[in-house]
């Protein structure tokens, strides 16, 4: 792990007083319990990860399989990485509360000609808050990305463009695009940087509305619906 990590590993291991996770052994999850106990106590952020929280300002749902408790208050967990982030210093995550709450971010749907994007720049312009095409910043995007990927590929390979020709007036031939250039390798995981994408356009540190005008979108360029990705990422 890094430096940060290290450190806190090590702090955990000679310092008795050093925060860390409750043994499993010795506490029962919310799974565990019989239907005549009370449920167990939460920690500050409720039903919501922490870790998601703190690091994206987001209030992400936690999973009640990716459960973890400190000083006997239960924490929940978006998945595997952040509660294994979590357990690294749980004080990095609860020591600073109670915190400014999320920051609002609103999305307008609507069938065609029902006014959305004429409304969020009315809300935009009353609240002065930005307002985020959600479809076109993420084609804009992936079109970026893509366009950077394959010019790495031009690179490596070692291309060289054709050669000008003497002859002005001879129109030069259209050289078709080679493949191995133009797409992606076949284990290219495509949801993912649509995830990853999503994320860097949907900020969470800053109020936003949100056009989820969806419709035309062509198959070929996104993998996953608007409401899989909202979920996904």
């Amino acid at each position: 792990g890094n430096i940060d990590n290290v450190f806190y590993k090590l702090m955990a291991a000679i310092d008795p007083f050093f925060t860390q996770v409750d043994d499993p052994a010795n506490v029962k999850t919310s799974g565990e319990l019989e239907e005549e106990e009370r449920p167990l106590p939460k920690g500050e952020c409720g039903n919501f990860c922490p870790v998601t929280l703190m690091k994206e300002s987001w209030l992400h749902p936690g999973d009640p399989e990716q459960e973890a408790q400190v000083k006997q208050k239960t924490y929940r967990f978006a998945g595997e990485k952040e509660i294994e982030e979590f357990k690294i210093n749980p004080m990095l995550y609860i020591q600073e509360w109670p915190k400014d709450p999320p920051q609002p971010h609103i999305m307008l749907l609507g069938v065609r000609g029902s006014g959305v994007t004429t409304q969020l720049k009315l809300l935009s312009q009353k609240f002065k808050i930005e307002d985020v095409e959600v479809k076109k910043n993420l084609l804009k995007r992936l079109t970026e990305e893509k366009n950077k990927r394959k010019y790495t590929r031009f690179l490596q390979r070692g291309f060289k463009p054709p050669e000008p020709k003497d002859d002005e007036e001879e129109e030069p031939e259209e050289q078709p695009e080679d493949p191995e250039i133009a797409e992606d390798p076949e284990d290219f995981d495509r949801a993912a940087e649509e995830k990853a994408l999503l994320k860097e356009i949907m900020r969470g540190e800053i109020p936003q509305f949100y056009d989820g005008e969806w419709f035309d979108l062509p198959e070929d360029k996104v993998t996953q619906t608007l409401v899989d990705l909202l979920v996904e990422s």
